[in-house]
């Protein structure tokens, strides 16, 4: 009924205007839906493109229409991109991000590459597939990375650090294969050139333009919001001008802006027109999905899934592995990154309308990013409890590179350290700090090989590995402690550790770390001395520093002081 009507009044042939309410009312109810079972919303907006196209509803026809809509997305969604890139954040992830990050796109690029020749697909579209299971999604890796609350774990750390360098690597691709059109050295040489050239014009205006641009308006938020848009635009067309898609002139307009105290400000100001357009781009993809054979596809289908799901993850724990990374951590680190990008759909698209690619290519990659995502987020909800069920299994990978392992202790007198810290990041090194000035000797243990090689270098007895592992825990001498301190906020590895010291000393005090008053509850009728809940101290702190000060027993310039001090020592440490 509702198509027959549509189809009379001639809309869904003529106006992009409807068009683009059909995919935004198709998203919103899907998204709905999606949020009511926890689903992620990338695959269903693909989902309400694949219903209400061609393959499905045939509600909109328009092909130019659905492009036009489509680029558009790309620009806004890689403007965002730009903006949050900043390349400084690669240093504070140390070597495993940056030359761990780009050997995993050369080996899963040329692994996948050769795959892709042997099972007879053309070059360019070899290049094409090998470069679509090479990146993973930023946008559903860091979702899933905030809802476990491990943003700032070893595993976190490292899965961002490399999807940095990947998006890095993918804007490269994408600006190349746009000019690619046969192996020819003059068209190479040309295409460097004009790259040069827009990289040029694109340092010049970050440097003259921009910030002439944005100090007198900052005060008047319309114009601010049209600055940064301007800019955008301006970068567009620049590039499109010397041949490049306008989707890299938006990334680099982000790029250029990324650099000024103001960008959060963009950001903030931007966000809800890129939610809308990366909303119809991802909607775009799935109603350019077209004469779909299931039979034909499913054995390209059946590779590009193994690649993507079962290849990547295994060359990112061999390359954590090799960087020193005990099972627990790369296994998270590979687990997360087990999809293909939005940057692979990009590709695809750019692909398929400059006929560098089929469309049974195209609709493939779709079905693998719908899968591949659907499947992380799975595995991901159920992360902890397959690392623990595979750990002999993934001590394959301990004999893999053993010249690059920690070797566990230094020296036998750390096994008689009578206070125990697992985890010496942020909250730990504080606990550590006060406990050296009142002349207690820790022993730590941690599973990340930088923070252990820092502490070893300042002559540290410390561990490295993971916290569940037996064979650690082996190594410590439970029965002459008198205090376990844990920082970890995962609840399963606590109750792991508290069961397993109670059982070597019941009289040890334990202390540990909790997200949530139900987990802290929950530790405390396991066993727990004492159970730190970091939001509800804060807030007990920062009233109690308030209530001195506002009973003058304090003033805020001794207590800004002390926090300055602190701050200060921190970003020194980081540097």
């Amino acid at each position: 009924m509702l198509v027959n009507i549509l189809n009379f009044t001639g809309i869904l042939q003529t106006s992009p205007f409807f068009d683009m309410g059909l995919m935004i009312i198709a998203a919103t109810f899907l998204a709905y839906i999606g949020g009511f079972f926890k689903q992620p919303k990338i695959p269903l907006y693909i989902l309400a493109g694949l219903i209400i196209g061609p393959l499905g509803m045939n509600l909109i026809t328009n092909s130019e229409n659905v492009s036009m809509l489509a680029e558009m997305g790309i620009a806004f969604l890689l403007f965002i991109v730009g903006l949050d890139m900043n390349l400084k954040k690669l240093k504070s992830f140390g070597n495993i991000a940056i030359f761990g990050g780009a050997l995993q796109c050369l080996s899963t690029f040329l692994i996948s590459f050769f795959v892709a020749r042997f099972f007879e697909f053309s070059f360019v579209a070899s290049l094409y597939i090998s470069l679509v299971i090479t990146f993973s999604s930023t946008m559903i890796v860091i979702k899933l990375l905030s809802d476990e609350d491990s943003l700032n774990t070893a595993h976190g750390r490292i899965i961002i650090g490399m999807l940095l360098v990947q998006d890095i690597f993918a804007i490269l691709a994408l600006s190349l294969l746009n000019t690619f059109e046969g192996v020819s050295v003059s068209l190479l040489a040309i295409a460097l050139l004009k790259g040069v050239l827009l990289l040029l014009l694109s340092y010049l205006i970050s440097k003259f333009v921009i910030p002439n641009l944005f100090q007198p308006t900052r005060s008047t938020t319309e114009i601010f919001f049209l600055s940064a848009l301007s800019i955008s635009f301006l970068y567009m067309f620049i590039a499109y001008s010397l041949g490049f898609s306008i989707a890299i002139g938006a990334f680099l307009a982000g790029v250029s802006l990324a650099g000024f105290p103001y960008h959060t400000e963009i950001i903030h100001k931007i966000k809800p027109l890129r939610d809308f357009f990366s909303t119809l781009f991802f909607v775009s993809i799935g109603i350019q999905v077209v004469d779909l054979s299931f039979k034909e596809i499913l054995n390209p289908l059946l590779i590009f899934l193994f690649l993507a799901i079962v290849l990547k993850p295994f060359i990112i724990m061999a390359i954590c592995n090799l960087f020193g990374y005990e099972k627990r951590t790369f296994f998270f680190s590979g687990i997360f990154m087990g999809q293909i990008s939005e940057f692979s759909l990009i590709l695809v698209l750019q692909g398929l309308l400059i006929g560098h690619i089929s469309q049974e290519i195209f609709s493939i990659t779709v079905l693998v990013l719908i899968i591949s995502v659907t499947i992380t987020s799975y595995l991901v909800k159920h992360h902890q409890k397959i690392y623990i069920s595979n750990i002999k299994l993934l001590s394959l990978f301990d004999s893999i590179f053993p010249a690059f392992r920690h070797i566990g202790i230094k020296g036998e007198k750390a096994k008689k350290r009578k206070y125990i810290l697992f985890g010496c990041d942020r909250m730990g090194k504080i606990i550590l700090k006060n406990l050296e000035k009142l002349g207690k000797e820790m022993l730590i243990i941690d599973n990340n090989p930088e923070i252990v090689d820092s502490l070893l270098k300042e002559k540290k007895y410390c561990f490295y590995g993971d916290a569940t592992n037996e064979e650690i825990l082996k190594k410590i001498d439970f029965k002459n402690a008198k205090i376990l301190i844990s920082t970890m906020p995962n609840l399963d590895d606590n109750i792991f550790i508290l069961k397993y010291a109670k059982s070597e000393n019941e009289d040890l005090k334990i202390v540990l770390n909790a997200k949530n008053q139900d987990d802290a509850i929950r530790l405390y009728k396991e066993g727990a001395s004492y159970v730190i809940i970091p939001l509800i101290l804060s807030g007990e702190y920062v009233s109690k520093n308030i209530s001195d000060i506002i009973s003058h027993r304090g003033n805020f310039k001794i207590l800004k002081k002390k926090h300055l001090k602190h701050l200060m020592e921190e970003f020194m440490a980081s540097i």
